[in-house]
């Protein structure tokens, strides 16, 4: 699981809670896991 997906579920499961008015949180919540995971590798897969 890549850092991006754990992090997406920490915010989703209120694990992580330090983003400031609770925007990560919120968007997390409207995602889906498989959602989650296809976000991770899309950025994954940019190049830097």
């Amino acid at each position: 699981m890549s850092y991006l997906e754990q992090t997406l579920l920490a915010y989703q499961s209120g694990a992580r809670a330090n983003d400031l008015y609770q925007r990560m949180r919120s968007i997390s919540r409207q995602l889906g896991r498989d959602e989650i995971k296809q976000l991770a590798r899309y950025y994954a897969g940019q190049n830097r």
